[in-house]
C-alpha cells in the first residue's frame, strides 16, 4: 500500500498478504490517495489490467501497481470512497520452453556422447502464426529458455550462421 506524500509522488505505508480466500484489507485509513501493488506468486503473472464491472475486473497494472484510489472518510461509512473493496488483481499461471542446442556431428537428430554443447546460437518462439514473438541466445553449456509463456501454441527454432538446422517433420 502506497499513500501519496506529494502531488504524483507515493511512498509505501503498509504491507500485507491475501487469505485463503485471495482477499486482503488495509483497514484504519486516514483520508488521501493511495495505490495498491500486487506482487504475483511464483508461477503466476499479473493479468492484464480490465474495465470489466469494478468489483471483478483485474486493477493491477504495470509494475502491478493499482490506480490512484482516493480515501475520503466524511463519506458514509460504507460507501466506495470511503471504504474501497473493489480493487483486485487477477493472476495467470504461465509456462516455460526450454532445452539444450548440440553439435550433431553424426547427423542423427539425437543427443549423444561426445557432441558438445554449442553457445551462443539464436532461438526464436514463434507463435501459431509464424510469428517471431520472443528470441533469446544459448549459453555456454548449449542451455535456452523461455519463460512466464501464457497459455497459447508456441514452438522454438534455432537459427545460426554457423550450423545447418534440419527441423523435425512438423517442425518450424
Amino acid at each position: 500500500m502506497y499513500k501519496e506524500t506529494a502531488p504524483g509522488v507515493f511512498a509505501k505505508v503498509d504491507s500485507t498478504v491475501t487469505d485463503a480466500t485471495g482477499k486482503y484489507l488495509f483497514d484504519s485509513l486516514g483520508d488521501g490517495n493511495f495505490k495498491v501493488q500486487f506482487v504475483a506468486p511464483t508461477g503466476t503473472v499479473l493479468a492484464k489490467v480490465t474495465t470489466g464491472a469494478t468489483a471483478t475486473d483485474s486493477d493491477a497494472g504495470v509494475n502491478g501497481m493499482s490506480a490512484v484510489v482516493p480515501i475520503n472518510t466524511s463519506l458514509a461509512a460504507g460507501s466506495i470512497g470511503r471504504d474501497n473493496l473493489t480493487i483486485d488483481a487477477g493472476v495467470v499461471p504461465y509456462g516455460s520452453i526450454s532445452n539444450y542446442v548440440w553439435k550433431d556431428t553424426n547427423g542423427d537428430g539425437l543427443q549423444t556422447a561426445g557432441e558438445a554443447p554449442v553457445a551462443g546460437v539464436v532461438v526464436k518462439l514463434l507463435d501459431a502464426a509464424g510469428n517471431v514473438i520472443k528470441t533469446t541466445v544459448t549459453d555456454a553449456t548449449g542451455q535456452y529458455k523461455f519463460d512466464s509463456l501464457l497459455t497459447g501454441i508456441l514452438s522454438a527454432c534455432e537459427a545460426s550462421n554457423d550450423f545447418s538446422f534440419i527441423p523435425k517433420a512438423g517442425g518450424c
